[in-house]
C-alpha cells in the first residue's frame, strides 16, 4: 500500500512539473467523480456491514464453508453477483473473516 501511495504521489508531482494546469484540472475532475459515486459506495459499505453484523457466523460457515460443496459455490456466486460489492469492500471484509478463524472452502 505504501509503495502504491509513493508511486502515486511521485506521478502527481511529475505531472505538476510538466503541466500544472492540466494536472489540477484532472485532480478536480477526479474529486468530482469520486464525490458523485460516494453516496452509492457508502450505501454498499453500510449494507455489507449490517448484513455481516446481523448474520451469525455459523450460518455463513454452513452455507459457504468447506462442507457446502458445489451448492456453496453457487450460493457465493449468486450472492456476489447480486450484491456487486466492490473489491475495496470485499477484500477487507474477507480479511476480517479470515483473521477471526473462518476459512473459505
Amino acid at each position: 500500500m505504501r509503495v502504491m501511495l509513493i508511486i502515486t504521489i511521485g506521478a502527481v508531482l511529475a505531472s505538476l512539473l510538466f503541466d500544472r494546469r492540466r494536472t489540477w484540472a484532472g485532480i478536480r475532475r477526479g474529486v468530482r467523480m469520486f464525490l458523485g459515486i460516494l453516496p452509492d459506495l457508502l450505501v454498499v459499505l453500510i449494507a455489507a456491514a449490517v448484513l455481516l453484523a446481523l448474520t451469525p457466523e455459523s450460518v455463513i460457515v454452513r452455507l459457504l464453508g468447506k462442507g457446502s460443496g458445489l451448492a456453496g459455490i453457487a450460493a457465493a456466486a449468486t450472492v456476489g453477483s447480486i450484491a456487486l460489492i466492490p473489491g475495496f469492500v470485499a477484500f477487507p471484509l474477507a480479511a476480517i473473516r479470515h483473521q477471526s478463524g473462518w476459512a473459505p472452502p
